[in-house]
C-alpha cells in the first residue's frame, strides 16, 4: 500500500504534519522515508555537527518529534524510517541489511567532496542494535562515528526482559498469534503502556499515532518478522557487545536511561556501567520508562546537550 492512500493516517495531524517534512527515496528496491535538514551532507564552512537519528520497535523516527526542532538548532540532522517500519516500505530486513540501506541513504544524502563524514548518533531501542551493528564494521562503515548517545535498549542482549506480547511473537509456529493481537489496538496499548513510566503514560492520542506506524502501509505483513532483531541479540552477541566495549575506551558513548522501563531500564544501565568501562551512564527520574524522548522529552534534550558541551565541547 502507498503511503498516500493509508486511511490510518487520515484522522492522525500530527503524524501527517511529521510525513510532510520529508521524503520517499528507494535505496536498493526499497522506499524509504527520510528527513534530512538543508545542510545535512554538506561540506560548508561554519557548519553544525551532524547528527543521524536512528529509532526504536515498533514505531518509526517520529518517536522524536518532541525534541526534533531543538536538535535541529544545534545539528544537522538526518532521521530515517527502517525498513518494514514506519512511513517506509513493509518489506522485513535484518539488522545488517538495515544498515546496508542506512548507509545506501547516506550516500544519497551527502555532497560532501571529501568523502570524511563525521556523525554523532542518537539512538533508541532497536536503533540501538543498529549502532552497534554499525561500529562492529569499524572502517568498512562509511562515516566516522564521532559519538554516541543512546536511550534506552537491549544493548546487552543478557540483561534486557522482553514484554509477554514480544516473547510471545518469537515463539516458532504461534508467532502469528502475537502479530494478530499487537493489530489490535486494545492490545497493543496495552503492551505499549507498560513499559511507560507510572506517571508519563501515553495519551490514547499518542497511542493511536505508535499504533498507526507499525501498521500502515500493510505493516501487519511484517510484524512476525520484525521481531526476530531480539534473536539477532543473541546470534551477535559477541560482535556487538565486544563492538561497543571497544567503542567506549576510545570514543565517547553515553547511555541516557528512563530507570522505570521493566524493558532495558535500570538494570541494564547498572550492568552497562558494569560490563562497558568508559560508558557515561545517565539516570533520568525514577519514573521515568522505556520512552525518554516521549515522556520527558525537556530531561532528554538537557542530558544530551549537556554530554556534548562537557563530553565533546560541541556547543
Amino acid at each position: 500500500m502507498s503511503l498516500e492512500d493509508d486511511p490510518m493516517l487520515s484522522s492522525l495531524p500530527r503524524l501527517l504534519a511529521w510525513k510532510d517534512k520529508g521524503t520517499l527515496t528507494v535505496v536498493d528496491g526499497v522506499e524509504l522515508f527520510s528527513i534530512a535538514t538543508p545542510g545535512f551532507g554538506l561540506a560548508t564552512t561554519n557548519k553544525k555537527p551532524h547528527l543521524l537519528i536512528l529509532h526504536g520497535y515498533p514505531t518509526a523516527s517520529y518517536d522524536f518529534h518532541k525534541i526534533y526542532n531543538a536538535l535541529t538548532a544545534k545539528f544537522e540532522v538526518l532521521c530515517w524510517d527502517f525498513a518494514g517500519f514506519g512511513f517506509s516500505q513493509k518489506v522485513y530486513r535484518t539488522i545488517g541489511q538495515q544498515v546496508d540501506l542506512l548507509e545506501g541513504l547516506l550516500e544519497q544524502n551527502v555532497t560532501n567532496n571529501d568523502n570524511d563524514l563525521s556523525l554523532h548518533i542518537l539512538s533508541h531501542d532497536l536503533g540501538d542494535t543498529l549502532v552497534q551493528e554499525m561500529i562492529a564494521r569499524g572502517r568498512n562503515f562509511s562515516a566516522t562515528i564521532e559519538s554516541i548517545v543512546m536511550l534506552n535498549g537491549g544493548i546487552l542482549p543478557n540483561e534486557c526482559q522482553p514484554t509477554v506480547v514480544q516473547k510471545l511473537m518469537l515463539i516458532p509456529g504461534i508467532n502469528h498469534v502475537g502479530a494478530m493481537l499487537v493489530q489490535n489496538l486494545r492490545v497493543f496499548s496495552k503492551s505499549v503502556s507498560k513499559v511507560f513510566g507510572p506517571h508519563t503514560q501515553p495519551t490514547h492520542e499518542e497511542l493511536r499515532e505508535l499504533h498507526a506506524l507499525a501498521l500502515c502501509r500493510g505493516g501487519h505483513a511484517v510484524a512476525a518478522h520484525n521481531i526476530k532483531y531480539i534473536t539477532e541479540r543473541q546470534i551477535f552477541h559477541d560482535r556487538w557487545v565486544t563492538a561497543l566495549q571497544s567503542y567506549a575506551k576510545h570514543r565517547h558513548l553515553l547511555f541516557l536511561n528512563g530507570p522505570a522501563d521493566p524493558v532495558s531500564g535500570r538494570h541494564l544501565a547498572t550492568a552497562v556501567q558494569e560490563q562497558i568501562p568508559g560508558a557515561k551512564v545517565v539516570f533520568l527520574d525514577n519514573d521515568i520508562g522505556h520512552w525518554p524522548q516521549i515522556e520527558a522529552p525537556k530531561a532528554t534534550i538537557d542530558g544530551i546537550m549537556e554530554f556534548h558541551k562537557q563530553q565533546l565541547g560541541t556547543f
